[in-house]
């Protein structure tokens, strides 16, 4: 069954008629707030062989039941008590909506969806069911089974057309508003329609095979990428990008106007599958959004002139999600002294994607800064005290806004772990930055992807991936470059370090987690034995001693500072424990390069938790992100505006393979984790200071 987000609270508002066009009949006016709800992958699919791709995702059950439920009447008693609570109850803290206190939804299926339902869930209780269907008859369903006390019988209609008419007629007093559930007929006819002015999404980060898929849009970006607008399924081929749920709004040059989101939820997982909920609103023709806007706040409870007939929209339960929350938008009013301020995606009202955190830091960092030189000379604005948290009991907080460099987070952290100080050694896996111009041309990639996909080897197939992924081609191989320009001779001469090798970082990061004290030599030197090996001695005291206050481990050696090719940056972590198996780490940074660095730490140490986690036999449950001295470099400013107009998508999960042979944190190799869901926007070009 598809399913929306939770905060589908109605307004109880009834906005301006729409006309709903019909078969050989007189149009009339709706009334009703008419929404489609559905979960898809994310090529668009949201069936196959009449049931669902995936496996069973609890929440989303949960969440497709209570919206569905959820009426104006219910959100009307909650105005006044979800302002206090929000911030304890984040994006799923409402509370169930009772049935029959005054109104109800009405839920319009096609008789396939219908028929899909286990007959112990049908009719969907609590709700209106209508099914459009020529051949089914309301008698032969209500010979199915006997209607629960107070439940509405079954309806049937033999358009769409006729159902809202059926509606609108027989219980413009009792149905609040109109959910239509599947499947993808239905779905197209409504959207042709012109009725709809919200769409209820789950997105489904994984791609799983589908036989039916979702339809296109306005709004869809699908529609930009070289295929007819009117195709209402991706071919077999098409690139496995999330399209209708993250438009980019303000570059269409379609006359529809299109649908753009105001709710993100956090990221969930089941059964191995991430996904969130977001809400998208039909806004005006011609609606731009950027991430840099007036004062004047602009939300579906907002008026900023005419309208034609066709976007005047009924403000519809979806709406809830910024009526509810205005006070939010208020709270914005007040600190927004400038004309212009910059708001990472400012349409997203509902902001319950982790993610969003980091963007919101961005948009604080570049309004509210403070301007200043830095060592690189290229001049930075920053604050100082910032915080950030993650959860890792669901999914992992790989930042989709931009492509965080996974293969880097990787290999740098077992390059850690290991007390390795060769730099060279990273740069022999691929982690460091690539000057040589692609073999294969962009475009021809482009073209020829899926077959070339089909046909090469795996290390080209990579090569292809990495250079599809990319924007330019020159940024194919592009990853951190840390070490790569702070190991080189003339970095190590301007240090006094004259006397190191090439890719010698001195006794920093690793080397201080495993052999803190110890006499640094060289990068060739072998150490076992010598210092103390903290992250030994964290996980020890994790196993033996869970409520310890001492379980943490710093970079931070003054007595060796200045044999370091760079001090570190991230210099403390400490973990904790509760309830005897909820593992929690918090990181302190001292110095915070939001653009380019802030994005891998975060990964980097939720890595080391999910690691730490199982050899202890301990599940992950949060990572704390306290940074000092945050700051956004001056020539990263118009690449991070770029970052703030997009939407965050579901994070990943990532799953620890082999977990019987990994007893030890040194038994971990990079070939013992799988990310599954990652399907994040594409790179953004930033050049690190040095």
């Amino acid at each position: 069954m598809p399913s929306a987000p939770l905060s589908a609270a109605g307004t109880g508002e009834v906005g301006p008629s729409v006309a709903v066009p019909t078969r050989g009949v007189v149009q009339r006016n709706m009334q009703k707030p008419v929404s489609l709800i559905a979960a898809m992958t994310p090529r668009r699919g949201i069936g196959v062989n009449n049931g669902l791709p995936w496996p069973h995702l609890a929440t989303d059950f949960k969440h497709f039941s209570r919206v569905t439920k959820t009426t104006a009447d219910e959100v009307s008693r909650l105005n006044a008590w979800l302002p206090k609570k929000i911030a304890k109850t984040g994006d799923s803290g409402l509370p169930s909506p009772a049935f029959g206190v005054n109104r109800f939804n009405a839920v319009v299926m096609g008789r396939k969806t219908w028929e899909s339902l286990p007959l112990k869930f049908r009719p969907l209780v609590d709700r209106l069911n209508i099914v459009v269907s020529s051949s089914l008859k309301e008698e032969d369903i209500a010979a199915e089974k006997p209607l629960v006390e107070g439940q509405q019988r079954v309806r049937v209609c033999d358009s769409l057309p006729a159902a809202l008419r059926l509606v609108d007629e027989e219980y413009r007093e009792s149905v609040d508003q109109i959910y239509v559930v599947g499947g993808a007929g239905l779905y197209e006819e409504a959207l042709s329609l012109g009725v709809v002015s919200h769409l209820y999404i789950t997105r489904v980060a994984r791609d799983f095979p589908c036989d039916v898929f979702f339809p296109a849009f306005p709004g869809d970006s699908i529609l930009s990428n070289k295929q007819a607008a009117s195709a209402s399924q991706p071919s077999a081929a098409a690139e496995p990008v999330f399209v209708p749920f993250c438009p980019q709004l303000g570059r269409e040059k379609s006359n529809e106007a299109s649908y753009r989101p105001i709710f993100i939820s956090k990221t969930y997982s089941d059964n191995g599958v991430p996904y969130d909920f977001v809400v998208l609103e039909k806004g005006r023709k011609a609606d731009a959004c950027s991430a840099t806007e007036s004062c004047e706040l602009r939300g579906p409870w907002t008026s900023t002139g005419e309208t034609s007939p066709e976007t005047r929209l009924p403000s519809s339960s979806a709406s809830a999600v910024a009526q509810v929350l205005a006070w939010m938008a208020d709270e914005d009013r007040k600190k927004c002294e400038k004309k212009e301020i910059i708001r990472a995606v400012p349409h997203v009202h509902f902001r319950g994607h982790e993610e969003f955190q980091y963007l919101d830091l961005i948009a604080d960092i570049i309004n509210n800064g403070a301007t200043m030189d830095d060592r690189t000379g290229v001049g930075v604005i920053s604050k100082f005290g910032c915080t950030m948290r993650f959860s890792l009991d669901k999914a992992f907080p790989l930042l989709t806004t931009k492509r965080v460099f996974w293969k880097g987070v990787l290999e740098e952290l077992l390059w850690f772990i290991r007390g390795d100080t060769n730099a060279n050694h990273l740069s022999e896996k691929g982690v460091k930055a690539s000057l040589q111009a692609p073999l294969l041309s962009f475009r021809l990639l482009r073209r020829l992807g899926a077959f070339l996909r089909g046909v090469t080897p795996p290390r080209l197939h990579a090569y292809i991936e990495c250079t599809r992924l990319s924007s330019r081609p020159s940024a194919a191989f592009a990853g951190p470059r840390i070490w790569d320009k702070n190991v080189t001779r003339e970095f190590l001469d301007s240090r006094n370090l004259s006397h190191r090798e090439v890719g010698d970082i001195g006794p920093g990061y690793g080397f201080q987690w495993r052999h803190f004290g110890a006499t640094y030599k060289d990068m060739h030197t072998d150490y076992t034995g010598q210092g103390v090996d903290q992250l030994k001695k964290v996980i020890n005291m994790l196993r033996t001693n869970p409520t310890d206050r001492r379980m943490l481990m710093t970079a931070w050696n003054p007595a060796a500072l200045d044999e370091m090719a760079l001090p570190p940056c991230h210099l403390l972590c400490q973990f904790y424990v509760e309830n005897d198996r909820d593992l929690s780490c918090v990181m302190y940074q001292r110095s915070c390069d939001v653009g380019l660095g802030v994005p891998f730490n975060i990964a980097s140490y939720s890595l080391l938790t999910l690691m730490v986690a199982h050899v202890c036999n301990l599940k992950p449950k949060e990572f704390i992100h306290f940074m000092g001295n945050t700051h956004v470099y001056s020539n990263h400013v118009e690449a991070l505006k770029e970052q703030l107009r997009r939407e965050p998508r579901p994070f990943p999960i990532v799953n620890i393979l082999n977990k019987e042979r990994i007893q030890e944190i040194d038994d971990f190799t990079a070939e013992d984790f799988e990310v599954v869901g990652y399907v994040p926007h594409g790179r953004i070009q930033m050049e690190m200071a040095v």
